[in-house]
Formats: structure tokens, C-alpha cells, sequence
């Protein structure tokens, strides 16, 4: 059977994350963050929701990743816990993941990560959305981060042709294993925030994104309705 990434397209308006302006540039959008409990708008820089008070510690053991993830506490895998999430949050698969784990999905007609990439370009490429609009972009469900490095490795090698088309990109896992092995990545090529987050309750404001990527992904959400519903919220 023929797997392909999920490639959705927002049907609002979005917004990008904070970055310091230019002298002469107009204010930057609203941050795309939200309070995955209350909903509140939040940035990266809050340790704790305004409204709520849930806490958002930086995971200094998970290469110091903004935890916004509060209904996924973090603990050690253990039989009792939701296998389709204890396997992915288990050290040793996330270290193995891009080892041969991720190709091995070529063999089930998968296009592999570079692939998945030129696919998605060509989905960008397409979105009807006025030249206005900020193009955010989220990775849910990002494992160790191979497609946000593809695409950053792709915009980096052309900036000007990726300019109208991405923004900014935020690579989000529920995995804490996961997480850290993005970040530890990302120096490589750069340009995307991580974050750990639960794709059952997006810590992403309403209509906040241009566009979700979902990677062989969305068949290891524990919750997969609850995930679309997220995924149909934040466009």
C-alpha cells in the first residue's frame, strides 16, 4: 500500500513567530503559540500560561526544547503506556530512526525524505493564499526532524525562490527522545524552531498556520481523530 505525507492547506489566515524587526520593518505578526490547555496566546519566551498557569519548562535533558506537551508527562516507557507512544519515546528507537528506520519506509512505496520534500515544495507552491499572509508551517509528529532539515537545507540553498513560500517552520514531537535528537540536528542546517507537543492539543493558536506536514506520522497518533480535529483548528 502507497503511503504519502499528509499535506494540509489553511483555510485563515496565519501568523509566523516573533523575530526582531528591522529599524524601518512593521511590527512582526503575533506569535503562532498557544496554551494547549486554555488556548491563551503565549510565546517561547513564557514559562508559564498567563491565564492558566500551566508551566512550560525548557527540557534541559531534551536539548533544552520549550515543553508545551502538559497532557504527555514525561517518564520512563513502560508496558503500561500507550504502545504507538512509548515505542517513539523510547531513547533507543529515536536514535536508530534516521539509521536506516526512516529509509526502510521506501519499501512500502514511501518516497523517502527527499522525496516527501520536493512533494511538499510543490504543495507550497500551490497554496491559493494572499501574498500578505505569513507562511507558517508545522511538522507534526516530526521524529528526529528529516523532512524541517530537507526543506531548511532547501532554503538555505535558495532563499530567494523559498521567500514567498515559507516563513517560518516549527518541527514539533511528543517524543522528549524524539525532540532532542531534532535539536541536536538542527545545528547542521538551522532555520526551524523544535518543540515537544501533543498532537491531540496543539499549543497553536486558531488559524495560526499556512500549512501542516505530517510525514508517516499520523498512523502513530494514539488519538487520531482528536489529532485531525487539532490539525483542522490551527489552519
Amino acid at each position: 500500500r502507497r503511503t504519502l505525507p499528509v499535506l494540509t492547506q489553511s483555510a485563515a489566515p496565519s501568523a509566523s513567530p516573533s523575530a526582531p524587526p528591522a529599524a524601518d520593518a512593521p511590527p512582526p505578526p503575533p506569535s503562532p503559540y498557544a496554551c494547549p490547555v486554555c488556548r491563551t496566546a503565549i510565546s517561547l519566551f513564557d514559562t508559564s500560561c498567563p491565564s492558566c498557569a500551566t508551566a512550560f519548562p525548557r527540557l534541559s535533558r531534551y536539548g533544552n526544547v520549550v515543553d508545551l506537551a502538559p497532557s504527555l508527562p514525561i517518564s520512563a516507557p513502560t508496558l503500561f503506556q500507550t504502545p504507538k507512544l512509548s515505542t517513539f519515546r523510547n531513547p533507543v528507537v529515536s536514535t536508530i530512526y534516521d539509521l536506516g528506520w526512516r529509509a526502510s519506509f521506501r519499501q512500502s512505496g514511501f518516497p523517502g525524505v527527499d522525496g516527501e520534500a520536493r512533494l511538499f515544495t510543490e504543495f507550497l507552491r500551490g497554496l491559493d493564499l494572499p501574498a500578505s499572509v505569513p507562511r507558517t508551517v508545522l511538522d507534526l509528529s516530526c521524529g528526529t526532524a528529516p523532512a524541517s532539515r530537507a526543506v531548511a537545507a532547501m532554503r538555505a540553498s535558495s532563499p530567494s525562490a523559498w521567500a514567498p513560500l515559507v516563513e517560518s517552520w516549527i518541527a514539533a514531537d511528543g517524543s522528549e527522545a524524539m525532540v532532542r535528537e531534532a535539536v541536536s540536528k538542527r545545528a547542521r542546517v538551522g532555520d526551524y524552531e523544535v518543540v515537544r507537543a501533543d498532537c491531540a492539543a496543539l499549543p497553536i493558536r486558531d488559524g495560526a498556520l499556512a500549512a501542516v506536514h505530517a510525514g508517516a506520522a499520523v498512523h502513530c497518533w494514539a488519538r487520531l481523530q482528536d489529532g485531525l480535529g487539532e490539525v483542522r483548528r490551527v489552519l
